[in-house]
This record gives structure tokens, sequence and C-alpha cells, in this order.
């Protein structure tokens, strides 16, 4: 349950990171583009910018979570303990 709430929210996030910027974009909007039918306008927009912005995002976080893992079982810290 709570990976499933974990999970749902970082869809949320990336969701919102998707919509939010200095051109509002809606759900309708997103849906076009994500199936390459919409304004060639906001396709630039959400899959040269915003898109790629959001999976660095996740990729950075999970690369600094794995480090931070990793540190703490190297020095056998016992907050690392699941």
């Amino acid at each position: 349950m709570k990976i499933a709430c974990l999970l749902m929210l970082l869809f949320l996030s990336i969701l919102v990171s998707l919509l939010t910027g200095s051109v509002p974009i809606t759900m309708n909007e997103l849906r076009e583009v994500l199936s390459l039918e919409g304004d060639y306008r906001l396709m630039t927009i959400v899959l040269d910018i915003r898109l790629p912005r959001s999976l660095l995002a996740l990729m950075v976080g999970a690369g600094v979570a794995v480090a931070g893992a990793s540190i703490q079982g190297l020095f056998r810290n016992p907050l690392a303990d699941p």
C-alpha cells in the first residue's frame, strides 16, 4: 500500500511538471501531444523541454537514492535497515 501511494505521488508530480510552466498546458492538450496529434508549438515545449527535464529529474533522484542507500550500507549505519 505504501509503495502504491508513493508511485501515485511520483506519477502526479511528473504530471504536474509536464502541465506547469511559462506556457500553461491543459490535460487535453497534453494527451494530444503525447499521442503526437497536438499543436507543433506545444509538442516542442513538452517533448523537447518538459518531458526530458522530468525524466532526468526522475533518474537523478533514483541515483541519489541508490548512492545514499549504498553509503549507509557501506558504513553500517543502523538507519539503513529496512
